[in-house]
């Protein structure tokens, strides 16, 4: 409820990632501007950068997650398979991939995969679990 100090908190945090993933993993950096909707063509450029050095499912997730906020939702569902394959039951991907096929028009499976997001996890994301929420009774036809 305090949009000044959550712009404070978020900068310092964005300070830190910037910071601490200079010579590691700029994964976490790259999602926190996705859900932000911030500097979404540089996190791009970090998220396929690093699933081109780590082929790890949470960095597939992250790469998955800023094609489709950069509306190339064909190559996400490719990102979102990657990030999937070890069939790890983690919320966070089952929300991206839920969006995904959502944009991608495929409403069964997105109520499924967001349905299973919020089950598995119903505070997930401060940030997200609205949106998974809301998404999902759209789609269900019914007020969010």
């Amino acid at each position: 409820g305090d949009p000044v100090r959550a712009k404070a908190q978020y900068d310092l945090a964005e300070l830190m990632e910037s910071k601490i993933g200079l010579n590691t993993d700029q994964k976490r950096l790259a999602l926190m501007w996705v859900d932000q909707d911030r500097r979404i063509p540089e996190a791009l450029e970090i998220a396929t950068r690093e699933f081109a050095d780590r082929k790890d499912i949470y960095t597939a997730d992250t790469l998955a997650w800023a094609q489709y906020k950069s509306g190339k939702f064909a190559l996400a569902k490719e990102s979102i398979n990657q990030a999937m394959r070890t069939k790890a039951n983690d919320a966070r991907i089952l929300f991206h991939a839920g969006m995904i096929e959502n944009a991608l028009g495929n409403r069964k499976d997105a109520i499924r995969l967001l349905e299973a997001a919020v089950k598995q996890n119903p505070a997930f994301d401060l940030m997200q679990v609205d949106t998974a929420r809301s998404t999902l009774a759209k789609l269900q036809g019914r007020a969010a």
